[in-house]
């Protein structure tokens, strides 16, 4: 399974189905995948994953709500922090502290080194 970037015509007029928030390690990382395009653009880049989406297995994870991203990321000066927003598939946590999607858009950044 794999994480690739895609174009904004690859989702057909999909709509979004969820807004939220997520911590990205140093150089807009997330374990071994990259988040930033060929050109060094952040905002309004997508990302998708293969296969079926699993909490806490596999696929894009955020929070909805942005305090909960600090239950999964250390609050520290070098991690990048951005609004997103899930397309195609969508699903809650139980506990409602996170949420796993397959198709993930970064669309604002608030903090980023």
């Amino acid at each position: 399974m794999k994480t690739y970037r895609i174009r904004k015509e690859d989702l057909k007029n999909k709509e979004v189905l969820a807004e939220g928030y997520k911590i990205f390690n140093a150089g807009w990382k997330a374990k071994d995948y990259c988040y930033v395009d060929e050109s060094g653009n952040v905002i309004g880049t997508l990302h998708k994953v293969d296969g079926d989406i699993d909490l806490c297995n596999w696929g894009l994870h955020f929070s909805k709500n942005p305090f909960n991203c600090f239950n999964f990321y250390e609050c520290v000066q070098w991690n990048c922090f951005a609004k997103v927003r899930a397309y195609e598939k969508v699903k809650d946590s139980s506990d409602g502290d996170k949420t796993v999607a397959q198709v993930l858009e970064i669309v604002e950044i608030y903090i980023s080194i």
